[in-house]
């Protein structure tokens, strides 16, 4: 333990029947002869720090037990297991030097790109044996994973062990995540991990007779890079290959690592001299081979994966010879990894694999259907797969490659979808699930048949590829939603009738459904429909959704229902039905008249302490969506957004809405009550935080009022509630949260706005720019954005503001409060309550009296120059500024500007300061921060194009030459991607927009 560099970046990652897994922050030393040394200064290069994975191991003591039963890692099997960690890391740097050591004997420089892998292999730093109890920093590292993540803890806490047990440490580098969690969605990524594993086992098998024996998808590890490497390895002379050969296989940004070799089988080299210095029991010194007698039966018995049919394939193919050398094993599992890839992890690559196999038919398929061309492409596919089952070894894989370099789709850099390639596929899928789901026989199962599931999850696949570019989806949502909707429509229907009856017989609140139909059913289905809503949004997705007043009660009752007993129910399908019923809220009737009863509902009141009894429909719905606001994650969201459409009604505001507002003020007020500041003169240790459920509630409540606010159409049922609510908003208790502090802040200006008259089409249209304005033409006479005259402005008949010269709009004090709470949010710590609090800023300025607005600009410019020095020369000194207080400003400034609210004298004394930072950077020991500061300040110039008075064109027709310098500048010289792209943007937004800075453009020249 003492080296490691902290216990703050100790962590838990994971664990195994008898051991567990941690990450730390360990000081690398490199010390094999292949890493570099300086033998003229005798001192070992390279040293850094560097984050790695601990793998701890109990052994020897056969005494004690694991949780389960099983017992310790004996010495003989934790030998085989150092050995082939030892030497397979051994592999890879050797393989690796020889690389290097090639290109300089040819004096051939690596590509920009370019990396020596050598092999794929864990590098393992260093093995230890340590005796004695688990020290305190570990044990504390797995009680934190324990309250994170109780679902996967299966191991007792490792404190039981006697004084004298023995460890093995493995100090092993970070693999990433395994392949069974990282995302694969292309077949280039897909291709590149295949070819990754098939050049390192074939690399192995040459030098060390290697087997892994045990390489399913959570013994291989993916991990993520921003650049587009390219991998280099030396392929082993073997068959029509009479000498090593250079290979290069394109990462696509993905690199794996194999791991765990417990299992295993190979020969260790006679110069691994560390390696076999002892003799253990299964060490052969004649044949230096390690391996493992695969006898327990229960391996060979497993059943569901097909993980367990490569067990029983290698027995079969070994014959029980373990100590032998058998190469197809490792075909057997590279086979595995990609049928894993193509089926369970992506199914949408098969579909363009098939797609490439048609492409490969030739001429005489051109006539033939569609249908027949895609089987053909299909049996295609198949026949490669068999071909690549058949090969002896992974050699013989890697030969296969070089004679049908053809076979597979070539490694162009692909672009971004532009259509929902997939959908035949998808549509087809989703018929087959329909018609499945739709078996009203099935409807008294608790789950799917395993087929459905599985096409399930390969839809659910398909959809999230196009999380970037969800409206490729748009042609097809109407008849995915549709056709899905309808099945599950019609079993809510059925499920609603199979639970109505006597109160009595549902009093009970876990009860079943009386007759019939399973709650958990259509799960699947939900999940779909879940994950069309996160790829589209639930906006766009909602639109197709049934809607008939028939609906109402059985969804509610439904919810309900599923809400009754939440351990058996999905959390989808609760998500689905929450949005569904803020649809079926704004049924055009009046929700008394369809009220029928809902007396067979049982009652809440275990689970939310609710009072619901003898309440109506409207009541109870209500109280439902209380019950979730108070809930974790997607349950939060679709409640609030329920709640304000049901009380938006007209037959629903008047009598339900002061009282929620109430209600939902005192949530806040009551959950924040258990929050104690620091004192003055005290230290930040004596701070109480606020616990989650309180969290929970202050983050409902604050959700479901932002909203209503947007949905209501006036400040009515505010009366009397507008100065508690604003008191809670200010609280002390959210300045721990940043999501807390982000929806304040949208309440807050979600109130103003509600509080302020709306803005006349008049005005609207003309504070923003125009292509009239921008070709030119004479701007309007009695343009806002345009005048000097920053004169009063008037009511019209309508509650609309429009410019008078005689009548002066009154702010009220609770608008000026809201104001204040967004000013001051521009400081925040945090990017998304900046960036909350600059877009409403912008908001409420534009409903403003222009005087009224100019106050506001002045106040937000005059942020930028507190604890800011400016010499006599006019240089701005930003090194004791905070990032924070510049980058809140500066977007604040952009969305004044977008608006059309900065006049030419406010642009004039803004603009040096947003020069300034465009070049905004502090050193902070060894890292610079600024660079979102930066980002903001080509945003505030991106905006000052978007503006067309012919006053402001003529100031920026002034100072044309500085501006464009100065974005060049920052487009050609910054660090940062970001930065550059948003300055190149901006000064081809005042070339694009201004005639004048046409000439700017040679600037680039």
């Amino acid at each position: 333990m003492g080296e490691l560099e902290s216990e703050s970046g100790l962590c838990k990652i994971g664990e195994a029947t008898y051991s567990e897994v941690f990450s730390a922050q360990w000081r690398y030393v490199p010390r094999t002869r292949y890493d570099n040394f300086n033998s003229k200064k005798g001192k070992v290069k390279g040293e850094r720090l560097m984050q790695v994975a601990l793998k701890v191991i109990p052994f020897g003591n056969s005494s004690v037990k694991s949780g389960t039963g099983e017992p310790q890692t004996t010495l003989r099997d934790l030998y085989q297991e150092i050995g082939a960690t030892l030497a397979l890391s051994r592999l890879s740097e050797r393989e690796r030097a020889k690389l290097q050591e090639a290109r300089l004997q040819v004096k051939k420089p690596l590509k920009p790109k370019e990396r020596e892998l050598g092999a794929n292999f864990v590098k393992a730093f260093r093995v230890c044996i340590c005796q004695g109890p688990l020290p305190a920093p570990l044990l504390r590292a797995w009680d934190r994973w324990k309250t994170e993540y109780p679902d996967l803890c299966e191991n007792m806490r490792p404190d039981y062990y006697p004084p004298n047990q023995l460890f093995a440490v493995f100090v092993l580098e970070m693999g990433g995540e395994t392949l069974e969690n990282a995302a694969v969605s292309t077949w280039k990524e897909a291709r590149s991990i295949v070819r990754q594993l098939a050049l390192s086992m074939a690399l192995a098998e040459r030098h060390n007779q290697f087997e892994h024996r045990d390489l399913h998808w959570g013994n291989i590890m993916v991990t993520r890079s921003n650049s587009n490497l390219t991998f280099l390895y030396q392929l082993p002379p073997t068959g029509a290959r009479v000498k090593s050969a250079l290979m290069s296989i394109p990462s696509y940004k993905v690199r794996c690592t194999i791991i765990d070799y417990t299992l295993s089988r190979l020969h260790i080299d006679n110069d691994d001299s560390d390696a076999t210095a002892n003799k253990p029991a299964n060490y052969d010194p004649a044949k230096n081979v390690f391996f493992v007698a695969l006898k327990d039966e229960s391996l060979f018995q497993g059943q569901g994966d097909i993980q367990y049919d490569v067990y029983r394939q290698m027995r079969q193919c070994s014959k029980d010879d373990w100590e032998g050398f058998h190469p197809h094993t490792n075909v057997m599992w590279l086979t595995y990894a990609l049928q894993k890839i193509l089926v369970t992890k992506a199914p949408a690559i098969r579909h363009e694999l098939v797609e490439f196999a048609e492409s490969k038919l030739g001429p005489a398929f051109d006539a033939v259907p569609v249908e027949l061309k895609r089987a053909a492409g299909q049996e295609l596919l198949k026949r490669w797969i068999r071909e690549f089952e058949q090969c002896e070894s992974t050699s013989d894989v890697l030969n296969m490659a070089d004679s049908k370099h053809e076979a597979m789709p070539a490694d162009d850099v692909g672009s971004a979808p532009t259509f929902f390639k997939e959908h035949e596929a998808f549509l087809t899928t989703l018929d087959k699930v329909a018609e499945s789901a739709s078996v009203v026989e099935t409807w008294a199962q608790s789950s799917a048949p395993a087929e459905e599931e599985r096409m399930i999850r390969e839809m659910c696949a398909m959809l999230e590829l196009y999380q970037e570019q969800p409206t490729c989806l748009d042609p097809y949502l109407e008849r995915i939603v549709s056709r899905l909707m309808a099945v599950v429509e019609e079993y809510v229907q059925a499920y609603h009738e199979s639970t109505t009856g006597p109160a009595s017989a549902l009093v009970d609140s876990t009860s079943a459904p009386k007759i019939g139909v399973s709650a958990t059913r259509l799960n699947g289905a939900f999940e779909l429909v879940y994950t069309l809503c996160k790829v589209r949004g639930y906006k766009i997705v909602l639109r197709f959704f049934p809607h008939s007043v028939a609906d109402v009660e059985p969804v509610f009752a439904t919810l309900w229902r599923h809400t009754a007993n939440l351990a058996g129910s999905s959390w989808t399908a609760r998500y689905v039905m929450l949005i569904w019923l803020s649809l079926l809220s704004m049924v055009p009737f009046d929700l008394e008249s369809i009220d029928s009863g809902t007396a067979n509902l049982p009652q809440l009141s275990p689970h939310a302490g609710l009072e619901s009894e003898g309440m109506a429909l409207v009541g109870k719905w209500v109280e439902l969506g209380k019950f979730y606001l108070r809930r974790p994650g997607c349950d939060m969201e679709g409640a609030a957004v329920m709640l304000a459409r049901l009380l938006s009604r007209k037959d629903t505001s008047t009598a339900l809405q002061p009282a929620f507002i109430a209600w939902a003020t005192h949530e806040i007020s009551d959950a924040a009550s258990g929050y104690v500041g620091t004192a003055s003169g005290d230290d930040s240790s004596s701070k109480k935080g606020l616990a989650i459920g309180a969290v929970l509630r202050i983050n409902g409540a604050l959700r479901v009022l932002c909203h209503l606010f947007l949905a209501m159409d006036s400040a009515d049922s505010l009366r009397g509630e507008i100065g508690p609510l604003l008191d809670v908003l200010q609280s002390d208790a959210f300045e721990q949260h940043s999501v807390t502090r982000k929806l304040a802040t949208k309440a807050a200006q979600r109130l103003a706005l509600l509080v302020l008259p709306s803005l006349s089409a008049a005005r609207r249209s003309d504070a923003r720019p125009s292509a009239r304005a921008n070709l030119g033409a004479q701007a309007s006479t009695n343009s806002y954005a345009g005048s000097t005259d920053f004169g009063t402005v008037a009511l019209s008949a309508d509650n609309e503001v429009s410019a008078s010269p005689d009548t002066v709009l009154e702010i009220s004090e609770e608008v000026e409060t809201c104001i204040g709470v967004l000013l001051q949010r521009l400081h925040d710590k945090d990017t998304i309550v900046r960036w909350s609090a600059a877009k409403g800023v912008g908001r409420i300025t534009e409903r403003l009296p222009p005087a009224l607005a100019q106050e506001i600009v002045s106040a937000v410019a005059g942020m930028l120059q507190e604890e800011t020095l400016v010499s006599d020369a006019g240089l701005i000194d930003v090194s004791m500024t905070s990032e924070f207080s510049w980058h809140g400003p500066l977007l604040c400034l952009a969305e004044l500007s977008r608006r059309g609210l900065l006049a030419p004298p406010a642009l004039r004394e803004t603009i040096p300061w947003v020069l300034r930072g465009l070049t905004y950077e502090i050193q902070r020991g060894d890292y610079s921060v600024g660079s979102n500061v930066r980002d903001a300040a080509c945003y505030v110039m991106w905006s000052f194009a978007r503006v067309s008075d012919a006053a402001t064109k003529g100031l920026f027709g002034e100072m044309r030459t500085m501006l464009a310098t100065a974005l060049v500048s920052v487009a050609v010289f910054d660090r940062e991607p970001n930065v550059r792209r948003a300055a190149s943007a901006a000064f081809q937004e005042h070339v694009g927009r201004h005639v004048s800075a046409h000439h700017d453009a040679s600037i680039v020249l």
